[in-house]
């Protein structure tokens, strides 16, 4: 029997505009998506047959998990016939917007390839990740990296400055569809900031301009229906977040600070600080080494 486990980390936005709507029915962004350390734990082990999910949290437990598709896909296109069984132990929540069961997809599919030892190309990893969602080929690189289309064109990829994140999960989540259908040209023409502001912060390692150019297009959607978040955000920027705002969609939220004890202070101040994690960076090589180890 062979196995392997690895961390599915999850993502943060540092800037997400939608451009266009698309005729397919899904829409152009352009965003720089940032891997941090809150993950799922995922063990794949081989068994006699079939696709088997486990998991701690009530999931789908079939081809609805993107675990499950990516299994399927990769034992098609490297044509192997062989049985396993993938425990998925959630610790990111679900609907926050740190993208948990895309990042779970994908570190399947690279974990397959690790265990069978790399019967896939680069090339055709990618294109398996791009079906199991827009934001899949960016969970076959991590780190920090800009990107276009509808979050899976990769455009460019940097090295983030030391700096920590206080994300706040609400009790509550958002729908990704529904909040792409309710970004209506009431907030599309709000004014947005220009994206190049933190493109070049992050070609030069400037991380008090990468504060200058943190954008996500859906807060004043998000902040209208859910006004508890509105809140938290002035909280944070009151207790020394250099910046603030929505995970993805949401409905989580991360404030950004220079330093940890920043973030702790807070969490250690509020009446809820099981709602609060303080998480990192997580850089493309450390995300990616892990997948080169695997054992009988």
């Amino acid at each position: 029997m062979s196995s392997i486990s690895v961390s599915a980390f999850g993502k943060i936005n540092l800037y997400l505009n939608v451009a266009s709507k698309r005729s397919d029915g899904y829409h152009n962004i352009q965003t720089v998506f940032q891997m941090i350390d809150i993950s799922d734990l995922i063990t794949i082990k081989t068994v006699d047959s079939g696709i088997r999910i486990v998991s701690n949290m009530p999931i789908p437990l079939d081809s609805n998990n993107f675990a499950y598709r990516a299994a399927d896909a990769f034992f098609k296109e490297a044509n192997i016939n062989e049985g396993i069984e993938i425990r998925i132990e959630k610790r990111i929540p679900i609907g926050s917007g740190l993208a948990g069961g895309t990042s779970d997809g994908v570190s399947t599919l690279l974990s397959l390839n690790a265990l069978y030892k790399n019967p896939l190309t680069k090339k055709q990893i990618f294109n398996i990740a791009r079906t199991i969602g827009a934001d899949g080929p960016f969970f076959t690189l991590g780190g920090t990296v800009f990107a276009e289309g509808i979050g899976d064109i990769i455009k460019e990829s940097f090295s983030c400055p030391e700096m920590y994140f206080l994300i706040y999960f609400p009790k509550f989540s958002v729908s990704t569809e529904w909040a792409y259908n309710n970004i209506s040209s009431k907030f599309l023409t709000n004014q947005k900031k220009d994206i190049n502001i933190l493109l070049q912060a992050l070609r030069g390692g400037e991380k008090y301009k990468i504060y200058e150019g943190i954008f996500n297009i859906f807060e004043p959607l998000i902040f209208e229906k859910y006004g508890e978040l509105r809140v938290i955000k002035e909280i944070m920027l009151k207790n020394n977040a250099r910046a603030v705002t929505l995970c993805g969609s949401g409905s989580a939220l991360v404030g950004f600070f220079d330093k940890a004890t920043e973030a702790f202070y807070i969490q250690g101040k509020v009446s809820n600080p099981e709602n609060f994690r303080v998480t990192k960076p997580v850089k493309g090589d450390v995300y990616l080494k892990q997948f080169n180890q695997w054992e009988d």
